[in-house]
């Protein structure tokens, strides 16, 4: 079955869309989790369909918070990735948080904000804290209930 998933990565729909970004822009949280563990998939994470769109776009659009939350927490993730409309997936979270001023929306934004400064820093301590409060952001959404799934931060 992994040889066949495996093969399955240069098979693209006909917006030139791998299973990632199907599985991401379809919010399926536990289809993407599985995928990302699979070591030879990891390079999907960042690939871009027709529209530039990677998973992390796809999800970011989709409103996705559950995948978001997995794809960021992936060391290999670019969140600075732009699509052809020159949006990476924050710029598309600030849309979403402009016309839909929810707290999980905001919250999201912030989380893909933060990202996106602490991977601009090479220095891996910095990084490494950066996503430890990202967390703590997706654990605070856990907590008031917008945010459906127990995560592995405390």
């Amino acid at each position: 079955m992994i040889k066949a998933l495996y093969s399955t990565k240069l098979l693209r729909n006909r917006k030139d869309q791998n299973i990632l970004h199907i599985s991401a822009g379809g919010g399926k949280s536990e289809a993407v989790s599985y995928l990302l563990k699979m070591q030879e998939l990891e390079r999907l994470i960042n690939m871009k369909d027709e529209d530039g769109n990677t998973p992390l776009h796809l999800a970011t659009l989709g409103f996705h918070p559950r995948v978001v939350y997995i794809l960021t927490r992936e060391r290999g993730v670019k969140p600075d990735v732009k699509n052809k409309d020159g949006l990476t997936a924050l710029d598309v979270a600030e849309i979403h948080a402009g016309s839909n001023p929810t707290f999980e929306a905001v919250c999201l934004k912030h989380a893909l904000d933060l990202l996106s400064l602490i991977d601009s820093d090479r220095n891996e301590s910095t990084q490494i804290q950066g996503r430890a409060l990202c967390c703590k952001i997706f654990v605070v959404l856990w907590r008031t209930g917008l945010y459906p799934i127990r995560t592995g931060c405390s």
